[in-house]
């Protein structure tokens, strides 16, 4: 990402990078039902839906807002923010972002 001289991202990029999320959001539609693992080692898959996900076991609903807070910014204070960066951060998501820097 481009960084002013305060170090804040600029315009341009910032822009680049919420195109880069719509990607990746598109690429989490097509991943519904794969697994993915925590950090813990335990694994789970998530239903998705237009404007969140449902992680599975359970019913824990992310909306795509907590995706693009923890993607754009890597806010902490999201709920389900260790289920979240283990999806962004899967191979199979994560070579999509790098697809679109080259």
């Amino acid at each position: 990402m481009g960084l002013d001289e305060r170090g804040t991202v600029t315009s341009a990029k910032w822009h680049d990078r919420v195109l880069e999320f719509r990607e990746i959001w598109d690429r989490l539609a097509d991943l519904a039902g794969d697994s993915f693992q925590l950090e813990s080692g335990d694994t789970f898959s998530y239903e998705f839906k237009r404007t969140f996900v449902v992680v599975r076991p359970g019913a824990l609903s992310l909306p795509k807002t907590n995706f693009q807070k923890v993607f754009l910014s890597g806010a902490a204070a999201v709920q389900g923010r260790k289920h979240i960066r283990a999806i962004l951060e899967d191979p199979r998501v994560a070579a999509t972002a790098r697809e679109t820097e080259q």
